[in-house]
């Protein structure tokens, strides 16, 4: 990890300690972000622990696209906008850049952003119908 990283994932640290209380939603974005940042360090499907300019910006692009998908209210608790979002993204990412080119690191920025959003946030609305 570089000076970057490091201090990204201090203060990130300190935002969730601070916002978990009362801002649950904020402190689980913050999350997604930590486990962003630790996906991208991992060596499988092509990243190798480096990543480009274009393919950071695919994965902070995507995440925060999703992220905004869940302040849309639902009354059904469904939230079939992060789905359908996400399947926008996968297609644009697999399809409409490179079409037949590099489909291994495709594959790795669509994973990296499913597990970095998926969980966390769908952790989230099943703890606050408790």
């Amino acid at each position: 990890m570089n000076f970057f990283q490091i201090s990204l994932l201090i203060i990130t640290l300190a935002i969730i300690f601070f916002t978990w209380k009362k801002y649950r939603l904020i402190a689980n974005f913050f999350i997604g972000i930590l486990t962003l940042i630790a996906l991208s360090n991992l060596d499988f499907l092509d990243f190798e622990g480096n990543l480009d300019v274009f393919t950071i910006s695919h994965l902070i692009f995507s995440f925060i696209l999703l992220s905004l998908t869940m302040l849309i209210p639902n009354k059904k608790q469904v939230y079939i906008f992060s789905i359908l979002v996400f399947l926008l993204i996968t297609f644009f990412l697999l399809f409409g850049i490179d079409s037949g080119k590099y489909f291994e690191r495709k594959f790795g920025v669509i994973i990296r952003v499913f597990l970095a959003f998926f969980p966390v946030n769908y952790w989230y609305l099943l703890r606050k119908k408790d």
